[in-house]
């Protein structure tokens, strides 16, 4: 909410929303799709995606990282995660993060890009030892952000995002298949289409 506390709603016809976060430091929220884990970012600058398990109590802090093999780059840092998103399956997390880029010279750089961290192992029934995390693009273009990724409702590997033409001023919402990498523009806006 608007005091960045977590509140849960019971869906018996209440209309009391119930507090269940201790500290207000939370600035979004995501719920499996079983219903047994949620996602947050804090309000925070700390690079973070935390998982909770309400049926053991557990949480996990993953670190979000960006490598990158492009020459005269130091890295891409990424700063925070905005928008997170669990998958259909409930053991990935689709998430946008505002990242800074360095180069050798000190020249510094913010874009928006688009990451799926692996938290959940279905067949262990438990949090991911390995912490994966791949991003969407492997590159973008100078000039070039995608943020505000969301899932289909029922697949897996259709998602759909904000494709941001600083150079034009244009926001593509764009769909994508990451199973076989095909995309297709859906509208062009000249604002944020938040699909």
């Amino acid at each position: 909410s608007d005091d960045k506390h977590i509140y849960r709603l019971a869906l018996n016809g209440s209309t009391n929303p119930e507090q269940v976060s201790q500290n207000a430091e939370w600035d979004n929220v995501a719920i499996s799709p079983d219903g047994r884990k949620i996602a947050l970012v804090s309000i925070f600058i700390d690079r973070s995606i935390y998982v909770q398990d309400f049926v053991t109590g557990e949480s996990k802090q993953f670190l979000l990282t960006n490598p990158s093999t492009v020459e005269g780059v130091e890295e891409s840092v990424p700063q925070y995660a905005d928008v997170v998103e669990w998958d259909p399956t409930g053991q990935y997390i689709l998430y946008d993060a505002l990242n800074q880029l360095s180069n050798n010279f000190g020249a510094e750089a913010n874009y928006w890009d688009i990451g799926v961290l692996k938290a959940w192992d279905n067949g262990k029934n438990a949090f991911d030892d390995e912490e994966f995390i791949f991003k969407l693009f492997s590159s973008l273009p100078d000039g070039i952000q995608v943020g505000n990724p969301t899932y289909a409702k029922n697949s897996p590997h259709i998602i759909s995002f904000d494709y941001i033409n600083s150079s034009t001023g244009e926001n593509t919402l764009v769909a994508a298949n990451t199973e076989t990498g095909k995309t297709a523009n859906i509208f062009v806006n000249s604002i944020l289409n938040f699909p």
